[in-house]
């Protein structure tokens, strides 16, 4: 099933991202950049750039047009479950095992926020449409109450279902 996107990714368990054309079904280009398997993937809204998510406690960024990795984010201690851009590609949110999400520089990589108070892993994470609240879920049917941004700890409050 085509997207409607430039390219359909093939999640690797080796590591790697494999782009495929989806006129012709060949090959376009592989990124790599991770040691272990990849747990998500995503476009930024104007499929410029990519998102990967990994098991090996990392995410990266690349530039679809050149196929180079633009940065890596480094902080998590769990495997990233879910990694996402806001809808002003100026924002990528990951979700963690480590319980944490965490909201990054998409050109440097910088980690801008740690949003904590899980008690379980993190996965999945999502932006509304303007990109100002968040939302987080957890594996135990925890559900985070959207946190409007900037977040800071008097709103970070959880719901139990």
């Amino acid at each position: 099933m085509s997207l409607g996107c430039p390219c359909e990714q093939d999640l690797g368990v080796n590591g790697q991202v494999t782009d495929y054309g989806t006129r012709n079904g060949r090959c376009t280009a592989t990124l790599r950049g991770h040691s272990d398997e990849i747990l998500d993937v995503g476009f930024d809204c104007t499929g410029q750039r990519v998102l990967t998510a990994s098991a090996d406690n990392t995410a990266c960024c690349y530039s679809a047009i050149t196929n180079q990795q633009i940065c890596k984010f480094f902080g998590h201690d769990g495997e990233i479950s879910k990694i996402t851009f806001n809808p002003q590609g100026t924002l990528v949110m990951t979700a963690s095992a480590d319980k944490t999400a965490r909201l990054w520089d998409p050109d440097t990589g910088e980690c801008k926020q740690v949003l904590e108070g899980h008690t379980d892993e993190i996965f999945s994470c999502a932006f509304n449409y303007e990109g100002n609240t968040i939302i987080t879920g957890e594996i135990r049917f925890k559900l985070g109450n959207p946190w409007q941004l900037p977040c800071n700890k008097a709103r970070c409050q959880f719901l139990n279902f």
